[in-house]
């Protein structure tokens, strides 16, 4: 082997290290550990992004994402834990439910979270909670040591790790849509907002809507524009949404508190950025 293979092959196994180590026990939205990192077909929702799927940005490469479990910083975001931690995680979790990666993987998709998993084997779900707990503390440590987050932050993070920990290990993990069941997506931000009323207030289909952005290159402000409608009653149906997805996600332990404050006195500002935001012409048109 010569020593340009070497080296890829030893980036890839880096590569795929780090993409366990960003979904390991209570990792935010997913919160499902390695088995769907495993998956060479698993999709992630905005979560392919750093944040929630409230806050889909991608980090730029080569950053992996941590959803769930980092504020958003001023500069780029911090880089997930060592493949090392994770493997070592993934060992554990499956040691302890005395399975291998592709049967939890299985029962996962079948729809089981690993609190169901745990007690379809005879094991105590407390010690997956313990696992959980301990997973989401060392990471904390990590970020604190790293200078991703204040000591404020972390004292503030460490009181909610046992709850959070016990919310990841008894959610289920989300399944793909049936055919069919797919609802059309406007643009960044706009997955959650209310599509009926969307289109009702704009007096729209959503063909005709998604034909102004998608193939008109226009935003939602244009659109409103061009159809009379105060720019403000759209951003006020986009602001609403993205508050009430916050919500959810933290009545989900999905993000921290400190997390939720700060993203709740962004929304004002998400909402009118997500509205004037130009849809990009599909390939092949000018």
């Amino acid at each position: 082997m010569n020593k340009s293979n070497f080296l890829e092959k030893k980036t890839s196994k880096l590569l795929i290290g780090s993409l366990s180590a960003a979904f390991l026990l209570g990792g935010g939205a997913a919160g499902f550990p390695v088995v769907q990192a495993e998956t060479a077909n698993f999709t992630v929702d905005a979560p392919t992004s750093v944040y929630t799927d409230t806050y889909s940005k991608l980090a730029p490469a080569p950053v992996l994402p941590q959803p769930g479990l980092l504020s958003p910083p001023a500069g780029l975001p911090p880089l997930p834990p060592g493949p090392g931690h994770a493997g070592q995680d993934r060992a554990v979790l499956l040691e302890t439910l005395g399975m291998s990666s592709g049967e939890l993987r299985e029962a996962q998709r079948a729809g089981q979270s690993l609190a169901e998993i745990a007690a379809s084997r005879g094991i105590d779900v407390q010690k997956i909670v313990d696992l959980t707990t301990q997973s989401l503390t060392a990471r904390l440590d990590r970020e604190l040591a790293d200078g991703h987050i204040t000591q404020d932050q972390y004292n503030s993070r460490l009181n909610e790790v046992a709850e959070r920990a016990a919310s990841n290990v008894k959610r289920t993990p989300p399944q793909p849509p049936a055919p069919g069941e797919l609802e059309p997506d406007f643009g960044p931000d706009l997955k959650h907002v209310d599509k009926d009323a969307l289109l009702s207030t704009l007096g729209l289909s959503s063909d005709e809507l998604r034909n102004s952005l998608q193939n008109g290159g226009q935003s939602l402000a244009d659109v409103a524009a061009a159809k009379g409608v105060d720019v403000q009653k759209v951003t006020d149906l986009v602001a609403q949404a993205l508050s009430g997805r916050l919500d959810q996600e933290l009545s989900e332990k999905l993000i921290w508190k400190d997390e939720y404050q700060t993203r709740k006195q962004e929304v004002a500002i998400r909402a009118a950025d997500a509205v004037q935001h130009k849809h990009l012409h599909p390939p092949g048109r000018p």
